[in-house]
């Protein structure tokens, strides 16, 4: 009975060191596939900094641009609260604030205030003869075609003919 002991304990010792020895080739084969696997992580890691690293100064410099734009928004901002306090303390001829008539409400207000006598009449698309005039309003005397001269001061408004079709106006103290 001992030999038939020590034969099974025989084969479970090659058997075992057979196992070990496959077990040994497969760690190396494990080895070397986690080493290369490894190495293509810290590649791959390398590569992922320099792209954050480029992305991360691209958002820094972008970042510098907004802040600039922001500051220069806030300039004009200010700029355009001073205009706005301006204007608002300035009053028009008709003794209201300027910025008054902006508002829906002024213009409401202002359309309101025309009496609907003078309003009487009066259609949309409807157009008074020139003749008619606007009651209340005196017409002078009609202004000869050739003295009305646009943005020249002090002339006497003379038109001259230079050339078939073209005239010329005649200022005093031109030569």
């Amino acid at each position: 009975m001992t030999g038939i002991i020590r034969e099974e304990l025989g084969t479970m010792r090659r058997d075992f060191m057979t196992e070990v020895v496959a077990l040994r080739g497969e760690i190396g084969v494990l080895r070397r596939d986690f080493t290369t696997e490894i190495v293509a992580v810290r590649e791959e890691i390398g590569v992922l900094r320099r792209d954050f690293t480029t992305d991360i100064v691209a958002l820094r410099d972008e970042i510098g641009v907004l802040r600039r734009d922001i500051g220069d928004l806030h300039t004009e901002v200010a700029a355009l609260r001073g205009d706005v306090a301006g204007v608002r303390e300035n009053v028009g001829e008709t003794g209201v604030p300027r910025d008054w008539w902006a508002t829906a409400g002024g213009i409401d207000e202002f359309f309101g205030s025309v009496p609907d006598a003078e309003r009487e009449g009066v259609e949309v698309g409807q157009e008074e003869p020139e003749e008619a005039g606007m009651p209340g309003v005196e017409v002078g005397p009609e202004v000869p075609e050739e003295a009305e001269i646009e943005e020249v001061e002090g002339g006497t408004g003379v038109v001259e003919e230079v050339a078939e079709g073209t005239s010329e106006v005649v200022v005093e103290g031109d030569d």
